[in-house]
């Protein structure tokens, strides 16, 4: 009976430990499939979760819209001058990636930089240079982004690509300017404006765009914006270009392109960029000579001293007219005064000159030399 019992103990311990083995196996059935779910999960959550990023970004890119973008030559090589302007649609951009092309070779991805709000309108001077420089670029790309909360770049898909023709003007889209005040004076720069035909206009009458000349590619000068010629685009005349690399204190010809001058240190009239100065010109052996022409010469007349200080007459002046805004010195008179206006008096036998302003020790019996530039032959006294 003994025996009996404790046979059937050692029956029910063991069928505990089968019971209890498989529910441990259950258990770990269930953990491994929990695990595996939230695997699946995290999965599919990123996934969702950048196809919702995707369809967010491409939906903000969409809302992006520029106006046709001007693009100009720059004072360099390889510098071109790029304005965009946006329209009234879409939010913040973090910067547009630009990209240049010519017949064989594209200058890369580069920096637009900054971000564009809607309505508003940047320009900037954009360097091509990448080892080689990219000279007649007559496409380029322009690719908008963003910056995620974590810093990252966000590039659109889309890319806008404009056709740059002559390089005055990008092709392609646009807002038509206001019929009313669109135009070429109003001082609001508008990509076309108004105007039958219309103008991508760069810059109007005082208004720049925020430009200068040496945001534009140029080392010095003055900007200004040309209101007849070349209607509302920059007038960069009065910009200083960089120096010719070969202006470097020797002449050695054959120097770079533009170079008319240069020595150590520079010969006179030799400008930093070596190029003679105004009215002066490379005598071929690195220094400059003078070019400007005497259109006149002659001895001073009666000279007005009281109610016109500034007038003399004299029977070697030429037609009336024919001097007005060229340049006059005096014996003695180390100055150089334009002439505003010149005409005959006392029945056709003399002529008179009205110079700009008053010319102290200016008596009759002078000599006088009219010339065509403004050095007046370098202010050197007349003999």
């Amino acid at each position: 009976m003994k025996r009996g019992g404790e046979h059937l103990r050692s029956l029910m311990l063991s069928k505990n430990k089968s019971g209890l083995s498989a529910i441990v196996a259950t258990l770990i059935i269930i953990l491994l499939v929990l695990v595996a779910v939230g695997i699946i999960w995290v999965v599919i959550r990123n996934v969702l979760q950048s196809g919702a990023e995707t369809i967010e970004l491409d939906q903000k890119c969409r809302d992006i819209a520029f106006k046709s973008p001007a693009v100009q030559k720059g004072g360099v090589a390889g510098v071109y001058v790029v304005t965009l302007e946006r329209s009234s649609a879409g939010g913040l951009l973090a910067g547009v990636k630009i990209n240049f092309f010519n017949v064989t070779d594209n200058s890369g991805v580069i920096e637009f930089g900054e971000g564009i709000n809607a309505l508003e309108s940047k320009t900037k001077s954009i360097d091509t240079s990448t080892g080689n420089v990219l000279i007649g670029a007559n496409r380029f790309d322009i690719t908008p982004y963003f910056v995620d909360e974590l810093g990252s770049e966000q590039v659109c898909s889309d890319t806008l690509s404009y056709s740059l023709g002559s390089l005055g003007a990008a092709s392609g889209g646009g807002e038509t300017g206001n019929p009313d005040t669109g135009i070429c004076g109003d001082s609001i720069i508008q990509n076309p404006n108004g105007e039958n035909p219309a103008i991508n206009e760069q810059c109007d009458g005082s208004n720049l765009n925020g430009q200068t000349c040496v945001l534009l590619g140029f080392v010095s000068g003055t900007l200004s914006c040309d209101m007849t010629i070349s209607k509302c685009q920059f007038d960069t005349t009065s910009c200083v270009s960089a120096a010719p690399t070969s202006c470097e204190g020797n002449w050695l010809p054959p120097e770079d392109v533009g170079v008319e001058c240069d020595g150590t240190p520079l010969p006179a009239h030799c400008t930093a960029t070596c190029v003679c100065d105004a009215g002066f010109g490379p005598d071929g052996a690195g220094n400059c000579e003078l070019t400007d022409t005497i259109v006149n010469s002659g001895t001073v007349g009666e000279v007005f001293t009281s109610a016109e200080p500034f007038i003399f007459l004299s029977t070697d002046l030429p037609a009336a007219g024919s001097m007005n805004q060229n340049y006059i010195n005096f014996t003695g008179i180390d100055l150089c005064y334009q002439i505003q206006i010149n005409g005959i008096v006392n029945g056709g036998t003399e002529s008179y000159v009205r110079l700009s302003k008053y010319a102290p020790g200016l008596v009759s019996t002078k000599l006088y030399s009219i010339w065509d530039e403004t050095k007046c032959g370098e202010l050197i006294p007349l003999a």
